[in-house]
């Protein structure tokens, strides 16, 4: 008898164990559940204390932003039920016509009747703040791209007709024998007697194409194109924020958008420039290209150095303003500054300045070519140099001219301009005055002038050194393809 109840206690007892961890594991499946129970709330939207009538409102997620539910509309009084919301925080956004309002509040079945007030509305922008700023940047693309499109069109083509007509017949013989020496011509070598004059023209045209023809400005189009564009909707959609005040102006947005609208200004003032001189190449487009890349690093770096972000903004763009080589030389001073490292050797006097039809602007052009010094000019190829600097034939001639004769004299060549003798092409002239049967009475007195007064100096010394430069074979050059 004893052996049964203790068997049917044990029995009794194992069962109560198993019906209590039944019990423990039903409750902790069921505890999720109760966690995410959904409630359903009506809350009273008002702005300033005022319902909120014909208003939309949606619920968000706070941290990914994403849709919860909505939008529903409101009432008249501003009460909206929404069904079905998980409790806890959420961030709620209301739309009203003349604007919209956001607030994270906190759902749950204690607040489901709640007062929500929304004090800060953001005001809608109407039809013309959307259409001002969206034109204005679409406008700013064209007169990016369109300059370089006219130029393309025409000026390029004129510019190439223009250096053919100048050097055709001997004249362009002559250049391809002087610079082109060894190049093939209809499967014959420059040179060679059964090729005519117009059988160097025509290489000519088409060595034009082949060496500075309009496919070398496809590319760089291309990517001035995409970055105006992606700078244009980006400033579009900044004007927009700021028009609706969701963003503020003094901000590192509008430091940055300071810094590439000055930029595009200078850029357009640019374009229209050397559209009305004719003077587009394709290396004057990677340059803007540069200039778009560099215009926030520069507007920010150059600003951050004295002055504080809200004086900043207007700095970067006045400095955006200023062409790319004022940019680099006002880097390199204030670094030169702050690192203690002396004056910029950049600053100084470039030699070719000394010749007396180049200017800095001009000299800053041959240099961008390779061109430093004054002999490198004097012996560069003047058709090349002209295409490349975009600059006319005749003048880029004179520079050459000019250049042989200095480095023959060098500063004392300033003391024979007022004797017209000016470069290399007017001392031949003079020399074969001096050297013909009959000399000219007016040249032998000149030149005795010359060597006495002017240049300290022999009359037969300075002979011999006007015999060298008129026997130069690149002044030979010169005087046969004047034009």
């Amino acid at each position: 008898m004893k052996l049964n109840r203790l068997y049917r206690e044990r029995t009794l007892t194992s069962i109560c164990r198993s019906l209590g961890l039944l019990a423990c594991t039903l409750v902790v499946i069921a505890s999720p559940a109760i966690a995410n129970a959904k409630i359903s709330v009506k809350p009273k939207i008002v702005v300033d204390g005022r319902p909120a009538r014909h208003a939309l409102v949606s619920i968000y997620n706070c941290k990914s932003n994403q849709l919860e539910a909505g939008p529903f509309s409101t009432a008249d009084d501003g009460s909206v039920y929404v069904p079905e919301i998980d409790s806890g925080d959420h961030c709620l956004k209301a739309e009203i016509p003349s604007g919209f309002g956001t607030k994270e509040v906190q759902l749950d079945e204690k607040g489901a009747q709640q007062e929500i007030d929304l004090t800060e509305i953001v005001p809608r922008l109407n039809r013309a703040d959307r259409v001002v700023p969206a034109t204005l940047c679409f406008f700013t693309f064209l007169m990016v791209i369109y300059p370089i499109g006219r130029y393309l069109a025409k000026p390029w083509a004129f510019r190439r007709d223009y250096l053919i007509a100048q050097l055709s017949g001997e004249s362009m013989k002559l250049y391809y024998q002087q610079f082109r020496a060894g190049a093939s011509i209809k499967g014959k070598e420059v040179g060679d007697p059964s090729l005519n004059d117009g059988d160097y023209t025509e290489a000519f045209a088409h060595d034009f194409r082949k060496w500075y023809g309009r496919r070398y400005y496809i590319f760089p189009i291309m990517i001035l194109a995409v970055l105006t564009g992606i700078c244009g909707w980006w400033g579009c959609l900044n004007l927009w924020d700021w028009i609706s005040g969701v963003q503020s102006l003094e901000s590192m947005r509008g430091l940055v958008a300071a810094a590439i609208a000055g930029a595009f200004v200078w850029i357009i003032a640019d374009e229209i420039d050397r559209l009305r001189r004719r003077d587009f190449t394709s290396f004057d487009l990677y340059y803007y290209i540069f200039r778009i890349l560099i215009a926030v690093p520069f507007g920010w770096a150059l600003t951050r150095l004295q002055v504080t972000l809200q004086v900043g903004i207007p700095v970067a763009f006045f400095l955006g303003a200023f062409p790319t080589s004022t940019l680099f030389t006002l880097a390199r001073r204030l670094a030169g500054q702050q690192l203690k490292l002396g004056e910029d050797p950049a600053s100084g006097k470039l030699e070719l300045e000394s010749l007396q039809s180049v200017g800095k602007e001009i000299a800053e052009r041959f240099k961008d070519e390779g061109v430093y010094t004054i002999t490198q000019l004097a012996y560069a190829d003047p058709l090349d140099l002209t295409i490349r600097c975009n600059f006319d034939f005749n003048y880029v001639v004179d520079c050459v001219s000019q250049s042989l004769l200095w480095i023959y004299l060098g500063d004392k060549v300033k003391d024979l301009q007022p004797f017209s003798l000016r470069g290399a092409q007017e001392v031949a002239y003079f020399y074969t005055c001096l050297t013909q049967s009959n000399p000219d009475p007016k040249a032998v007195a000149a030149l005795q002038e010359i060597a006495s007064d002017k240049l300290k100096m022999s009359k037969e010394a300075l002979q011999c050194t006007l015999e060298q430069v008129a026997g130069d074979p690149y002044t030979k050059f010169l005087c046969k393809i004047w034009t």
